[in-house]
């Protein structure tokens, strides 16, 4: 069964902004109340909830702490009477919505009458009568405009989300009930090409699946375009409603979502369907083993520490890259086993997964450890107590302590999470062979460190990225939350560039080997790429995005492995 994925499914920008606001708000505020639903969405609705925010319908309840306005916007009037309450009142009002209230608040002025081509009662439809005094006409179909009266001069404005191509019948016939008629397509673009690309794709596919809440409007119309380009169409709030549908049937499955629906959600329902298929399944099993116990990262350690071992010219350097795999190996798979929850929202995937192999991979893990115990141990103490050293840290990590009767853990450090991460790589792959029994001189053990933690940290960095929705829906503290997306990925650039540069100079000035000049360009090209996609791309399987940055270790390594044999 083939899976096409809508690429504009997801939350648009209006409700990605409100939704940033708002969790910016639940970490440095007590109370905070919407006007209503954040969004129409239960799943984020609820989990709100668990954050202190509260989503309350009547005004005369709102007497206390901060007050936001959610997207849809609200009337003038409600406004005023939340400011005369002396609330702490934040509007996160789409600024595309805001426009509209602009265009007939501008006009009412003018002497123009309203007809809002929308839903009768919509929250975002209700904001936008307001302003024009209550007196605008809501229709939302031709039938409706139909029952017009006649006007003399009228402007017509549409709910953000409306049918694109019923906007402009409606328009026609509203043309015929007045002189002058001006019109005004304020359909957000993000609404329209979500729908242009769900009629590509209901056209293409046998079954459509849309996600996204029972009484979101933009979500149910995308549902009805389907229904016009394919036979089947479900439309469904989370992957538990496809239970009981034999797919088997389908040769070609389409998906998308509205725009409040979160990427966790839609991955869910994604992986589901994956798994359902009976074609691949296995192949679906064997791919989540490889990457969400860790195995795949383990190896790329593995095949990172044995290349750059080799091209410093390290004698029998199996050992230490073994000891790379399993501290990576066993690294990974412990700290999501910590940290399951949080994988629901920023990796449903590796959730699922974890979850229902629990037992089997704590066993697997043990092994592990227990091996590299042993490993270390017969190397020499020194190392043995180093990566005791690690993997105490790397196990507490994520784990819960109390200090001083504050309930803390280093995971919550504020952007520990790159730099431990990128340190740990750098210690098994570097410092523990090169420093106790390398021969190298400092320069060459100093730039082999420089590369391994910055071919790591530019990753982890790219992960964020990726995850940056549900790890901000879950509370924790990455630097692209921090410092916001922009900023991270200048960081990112700028470390890629100066890897180039300082690689190039040490290694020009000290008249070494230019296999690593060579490996940190490849690198530079490799980030490039993964950095379009990574940030570019949405909706894609985590599998998929896994496989890309853990090659941010494998590539390099396979090259330098290819390079020592030229020395």
């Amino acid at each position: 069964m083939k899976i096409i994925v809508a690429e504009t499914g997801g939350f648009c920008w209006g409700v990605r902004r409100a939704m940033d606001k708002i969790l910016d708000l639940s970490r440095n505020k007590e109370e905070i109340y919407t006007l209503g639903p954040l969004i129409h969405n239960n799943q984020v609705v609820s989990l709100l909830e668990t954050k202190g925010v509260k989503p309350e319908k009547k005004l005369e309840n709102l007497n206390k702490g901060t007050v936001v306005i959610r997207a849809h916007g609200t009337t003038p009037e409600v406004l005023e009477n939340l400011k005369n309450k002396g609330l702490d009142v934040v509007n996160l009002t789409c600024p595309k919505v805001g426009k509209v209230q602009g265009i007939i608040k501008g006009h009412i002025k003018k002497g123009y009458k309203v007809v809002i081509v929308g839903d009768e009662g919509h929250a975002e439809v209700v904001s936008l009568k307001g302003y024009s005094n209550n007196t605008a006409f809501v229709v939302g179909s031709v039938e409706e405009a139909e029952k017009l009266p006649e006007m003399d001069k009228v402007i017509v404005v549409s709910q953000t989300t409306f049918n694109y191509d019923e906007f402009f019948n409606i328009v026609e016939k509203v043309k015929e009930k007045a002189k002058e008629v001006k019109e005004f397509c304020t359909i957000c673009d993000s609404t329209h090409r979500r729908q242009d690309e769900v009629k590509k794709i209901a056209s293409q596919v046998d079954c459509m699946i849309i996600i996204g809440g029972k009484h979101s409007a933009n979500t149910t119309r995308l549902a009805e375009i389907s229904k016009e380009h394919c036979p089947v169409v479900y439309h469904i709030e989370t992957e538990e409603e496809l239970k009981g549908i034999d797919f088997s049937k389908f040769e070609k499955v389409g998906v998308s979502a509205g725009a409040s629906t979160p990427s966790w959600i839609i991955n869910s329902v994604v992986d589901y369907l994956r798994f359902v298929d009976e074609k691949s399944k296995f192949l679906t099993r064997m791919l989540g083993i490889v990457f969400n116990s860790g195995l795949f990262r383990g190896f790329s350690a593995f095949v990172f520490s044995y290349g750059l071992l080799r091209l410093s010219g390290f004698n029998n350097p199996l050992k230490f890259s073994l000891i790379a795999f399993l501290y990576i190996f066993s690294m990974t798979l412990f700290n999501g086993l910590i940290d399951l929850e949080g994988l629901r929202f920023s990796n449903p995937t590796k959730f699922y997964f974890l979850k229902e192999n629990k037992k089997t991979l704590v066993f697997l893990g043990i092994v592990s450890l227990f091996s590299l115990a042993i490993l270390s141990i017969k190397v020499s103490l020194n190392v043995f107590l180093v990566i005791l050293l690690a993997s105490l840290l790397g196990l507490l990590y994520r784990i819960k302590l109390r200090l001083k009767g504050r309930i803390m853990r280093l995971f919550d450090i504020p952007g520990s999470k790159n730099i431990i991460y990128a340190l740990a790589w750098s210690i098994v792959i570097v410092f523990i062979p090169l420093f106790f029994f390398g021969k190298c001189e400092l320069f060459s053990f100093l730039l082999m460190f420089l590369f391994v933690f910055t071919v790591v940290f530019v990753g982890s960095i790219l992960s964020d990225i990726k995850d940056i929705q549900g790890d901000k829906f879950y509370g924790r503290e990455t630097l692209p939350i921090l410092i916001g997306i922009d900023k991270a990925l200048k960081i990112a650039n700028w470390l890629v560039i100066l890897l180039v540069f300082f690689v190039s100079l040490i290694s020009f000035t000290s008249k070494n080997d230019y296999s690593l000049i060579l490996l940190a360009v490849l690198f530079a090209s490799y980030y490039m790429l993964v950095n379009k996609l990574v940030v570019k791309k949405r909706n894609v399987s985590p599998i998929y995005y896994e496989f890309l940055l853990d090659n941010f270790a494998l590539i390099p390594g396979l090259l330098a492995i290819l390079f020592s044999f030229f020395k």
